[in-house]
This record gives C-alpha cells, sequence and structure tokens, in this order.
C-alpha cells in the first residue's frame, strides 16, 4: 500500500511540473531572466563585441556584416548605460 503511494506522489509531482508552465505558472528560465542586472547585460555585449572583433580579424567575417552586427551590438550596449 505504502509503496503504491509513493508511486502516486512521485507520478502527480511530475504531471504537475510538466504542467506548470501551461497553468500560469512562470518558467524559471523566464524568471531568472528579468532578475539578470543591467551589468551583467553590458559585459554579454562586451563579450560579443570582442568575439565579432576577433572574427573579423581571423577572415570568419566580412568588413560588410561586421559593420552592421557591430552597430546593432553597440547601439544596444548604449541603452543599457
Amino acid at each position: 500500500m505504502i509503496p503504491s503511494l509513493l508511486v502516486l506522489a512521485i507520478v502527480i509531482a511530475a504531471v504537475l511540473y510538466v504542467l506548470w508552465p501551461l497553468l500560469g505558472g512562470m518558467p524559471a528560465a523566464t524568471a531568472a531572466a528579468d532578475d539578470i542586472p543591467p551589468a551583467a547585460d553590458r559585459e554579454e555585449l562586451d563579450a560579443a563585441l570582442a568575439d565579432l572583433e576577433y572574427d573579423r580579424r581571423a577572415g570568419k567575417l566580412p568588413d560588410e556584416p561586421y559593420a552592421e552586427i557591430k552597430a546593432q551590438l553597440e547601439s544596444r550596449r548604449r541603452e543599457i548605460r
């Protein structure tokens, strides 16, 4: 009897875990994204700009797409400040 109840409890917990977002609960990834401080966003954009520059210097990225992507990243970087 007790093992049956334990299995039932695990099944109910698994079903609730899977259906929670559909029932109106906020997914953990969305909740965590709201808590990211602007400094982390700036650091992420700085890293993206550095990677972009590296790819251009390595010859992986032509000048035209490089300029467009760099302008977009710098625009986002200015919005954060």
